[in-house]
């Protein structure tokens, strides 16, 4: 299968209903909590990356950092 790698951060009051969407969808290569924010790199199959992005903005009303990583 087709995997990419995401680069995502998000906003603290957002991030732990994000995240419990994110494991959902894919594997957290690596992630770090600050205090306002949660930030991190998750390997997504291409397929539900879309959909992905769209379950986590409808959480964040669209505040989300997202980047989808070439080359990985």
């Amino acid at each position: 299968t087709d995997n990419k790698m995401v680069m995502l951060t998000i906003p603290q009051k957002y991030a732990s209903s994000c995240v419990s969407v994110i494991r959902r969808y894919g594997s957290v290569k690596n992630d770090k909590w600050e205090a306002s924010f949660w930030s991190g790199t998750v390997e997504v199959p291409a397929g539900l990356v879309q959909e992905l992005f769209e379950k986590i903005n409808a959480i964040a009303h669209g505040d989300i950092k997202s980047e989808i990583l070439e080359g990985e």
